[in-house]
């Protein structure tokens, strides 16, 4: 129900530090049901990703435009804070505890399909495959998305809509990886534009694979990388690649470089 918390403990490793989650049902508009918390929730993906099923019905019926919204906190596993107890099961609301700020993060959203949506804040950039069916726009303030329109800058509010056509199960075509330079508080929305139940939702807060899909990323600025081959003793590597955040590219070899008395590894 709103205002209900759940403790998630050690959930990921970043830099070699644990890290505690810890999930608030912050809204839930009227009619909103949580049918499925976690266990037993269908949208497809694994048993690390956080999904729910979601019910949109009010009294008279079912309610378009539905949604529930979460917040997630990072804490940091097993430290104390200022005042009070590192996060645990007699501290489940991490009071005291030492908050994280996760650094280069991709949220890949799945299963945004049958007239559901998902709502991103202050995204750097985002993912979606060349064959995406999904719509994304601006976050309205009524309706939806109606066609696929880029925000005109970044950090961006987006909306990522799902089409009206037949259910699929976790396919790339209905999943949006969404990139941030840094988290230290996360929230998104799940919701529907009209009436309709069940509705299921998942977030891997990681990039998923695209299968054979193309992704394709969207963002603000772009940047470049560059090869250095560390005091090579001949030889160069020209190559560079250049793209938002988020984007994917092969690593280059190490090209034409030699360092006598040593063999290429790798990056």
């Amino acid at each position: 129900s709103q205002g209900d918390k759940v403790l998630f403990l050690n959930v990921s490793t970043k830099s070699g530090v644990q890290v505690d989650a810890l999930v608030t049902t912050e809204e839930l508009t009227t009619g909103t049901a949580i049918t499925n918390y976690e266990s037993g929730a269908r949208a497809g993906g694994a048993n690390s990703y956080f999904q729910v099923d979601l019910d949109f019905v009010a009294a008279n019926g079912f309610v378009a435009n539905g949604y529930a919204k979460f917040k997630f906190d990072f804490y940091q596993h097993g430290v104390t804070g200022s005042s009070g107890n590192p996060c645990s099961a007699s501290n489940t609301s991490c009071s005291g505890s030492t908050k994280v700020i996760l650094q280069n993060v991709n949220v890949s959203a799945i299963d945004i399909d049958y007239y559901q949506w998902n709502d991103f804040t202050a995204a750097e950039s985002y993912t979606l495959a060349g064959n995406t069916k999904l719509k994304e726009c601006a976050i309205p303030n009524s309706g939806t998305c109606t066609t696929r329109s880029a925000p005109g800058s970044f950090p961006a509010d987006i909306r990522f809509q799902g089409t009206p056509d037949t259910a699929r199960t976790n396919d790339p075509v209905d999943m949006a990886i969404v990139t941030y330079a840094d988290i230290e508080t996360f929230r998104i929305k799940f919701g529907r534009d009209r009436a309709g139940s069940p509705n299921y939702y998942g977030v891997a807060f990681k990039s998923l694979d695209w299968g054979t899909a193309v992704p394709q990323t969207t963002g603000g600025t772009n940047y470049t990388i560059r090869y250095d081959l560390n005091g090579q003793t001949s030889g160069t590597q020209t190559v560079t690649h250049t793209g938002a955040a988020g984007s994917l590219f092969t690593v280059a070899s190490a090209g034409t470089g030699v360092k006598t008395g040593y063999t290429f590894a790798g990056w």
